[in-house]
């Protein structure tokens, strides 16, 4: 028998997703606006007028 055997699937899927969500709450809540030199990395990159959106948080940053 091997260990995996015994895992509980339905337990390890609301661990990770507990795990998702305190990290994604962290990230949230530790978020601050881009400094001046990361707004010129995101102009350089994506172009001036440009809108460039933060999938974990849902922010709309315009360049």
């Amino acid at each position: 028998m091997m260990v995996t055997d015994k895992a509980d699937s339905a337990a390890t899927r609301a661990a990770r997703e507990a795990e998702v969500q305190a990290g994604l709450e962290s990230y949230r809540a530790s978020k601050r606006a881009p400094s001046a030199e990361e707004m010129a990395e995101m102009r350089a990159a994506f172009g001036k007028g440009a809108t460039v959106v933060d999938i974990l948080t849902g922010e709309n940053i315009r360049l």
